[in-house]
């Protein structure tokens, strides 16, 4: 690219900071929330596809009523505002609603990762002091293995159908039975819930033990999705987003389901990565962005190359991780115009993020940070508790 070129492309790409260098998260006591950005897009792109997931799809007025019949479900049972319900489900659609759902009500979800069992499953139910449990058929069996350990009576956990194929326990609410009963207006309390109010519970690795909760306001979801959508992928409602990472975790929560929600793009969602049949789903679905880790593009680089993967209409991914070795084969292999790497956590409160597409960095941060020089081996009275 000649340097005049390059000048100006680095000119646009500053000035469409200018939104977010304005963009202040909004005050706690602000009507504003996860839910409703979700309800006000629906109102917005109708008739426009949302989700497509495992050949079905619904469009922005679809999945609303669909998020709206879990709602008054929900609050049938006896969830209301300021409660915790602990989520257990694979990638779906009916994952996605019961979020939304939990959201448009006030009550927060407790998004547990998948592969957990035993001590850590029971851990993460309790700790966030879930008074519900919506649990998917597909992982009925780690909830069994726990089920004694949990003071949860039977009534209290809401079971969602997936394929059918384990079939529906007796002990349990049984959701997807009611599912189609119940109305699909916008529930009234969505237009009061608060940016200050609790929306998920995400749980972080971290350091060795049990995993760790990090408490997620609605405000964090309003402040990070708008420049993840907005300067980050720059969504366009004509936009499909690949979304293969599992939505208990805050990258493919805040930076694909976020940025759909304050663009409108569509999501192709994907129960699990798979390398083979990335870009067949890609050019099928015609995906234009792709939310990453870097391990999945490790994968995506050692495939063979294939037809698939020419001409593929993928223009920006975003995510963390990208190795710089990896880098150029997806700037050069497959044509990747943007790549926008993040660096953030969970529980962090800065973020940064690639908006000038530079190779190979994590670009920067409106946030004011310090950094703080310390001595590992001399920072603390080793005959003391505290640092």
């Amino acid at each position: 690219m000649s340097p005049i070129k390059e000048f100006f492309r680095v000119t646009k790409d500053i000035l469409a900071l200018a939104p977010v260098l304005l963009f202040k998260p909004p005050k706690d006591s602000a009507q504003q929330s996860m839910g409703r950005i979700f309800q006000e897009t629906a109102a917005k792109y109708p008739d426009k596809p949302a989700i497509i997931f495992e050949g079905k799809e619904l469009s922005w007025f679809q999945f609303n009523a669909l998020v709206n019949q879990f709602a008054h479900l929900l609050k049938k049972q006896g969830v209301k505002r300021g409660d915790t319900v602990a989520l257990l489900m694979e990638n779906r659609i009916e994952m996605l609603a019961c979020q939304l759902a939990l959201a448009k009500i006030g009550a927060a979800a407790g998004l547990i990762n998948t592969s957990l069992t035993g001590k850590a499953l029971v851990h993460c139910i309790t700790i966030t002091g879930s008074n519900k449990f919506l649990i998917g058929e597909e992982l009925i069996d780690s909830l069994m293995d726990v089920k004694s350990q949990l003071s949860l009576k039977d009534k209290d956990y809401l079971w969602v159908k997936d394929v059918g194929q384990t079939g529906f326990p007796g002990w349990a609410f049984d959701m997807s039975a009611q599912l189609a009963r119940q109305p699909t207006y916008n529930p009234p309390e969505t237009l009061d819930i608060r940016a200050g109010e609790k929306v998920c519970y995400i749980f972080t690795s971290g350091p060795p033990g049990l995993p760790k909760a990090a408490v997620i306001y609605h405000r964090r979801i309003i402040g990070g999705a708008m420049p993840m959508s907005n300067v980050g992928l720059k969504s366009q409602q004509t936009d499909r987003i690949y979304l293969c990472l599992p939505l208990y975790h805050i990258t493919g929560l805040l930076a694909g389901v976020g940025a759909s929600l304050v663009s409108g793009a569509s999501i192709f969602l994907r129960r699990r990565f798979s390398a083979s049949q990335f870009w067949p789903e890609v050019q099928q679905h015609q995906c234009t962005s792709f939310i990453y880790v870097g391990e999945l593009c490790r994968y995506l680089t050692l495939q063979a190359e294939s037809q698939a993967e020419k001409d593929n209409p993928l223009h920006t991914m975003l995510g963390n991780g990208l190795r710089p070795d990896l880098w150029d084969a997806f700037r050069h292999r497959f044509k990747v115009k943007r790549i926008c790497e993040i660096y953030g956590s969970s529980e962090g409160n800065v973020v940064f993020i690639n908006v000038l597409n530079k190779d190979k960095t994590i670009g920067t941060t409106t946030a004011n940070i310090m950094l703080a020089k310390y001595d590992v081996e001399n920072c603390f009275d080793r005959s003391s508790t505290y640092i």
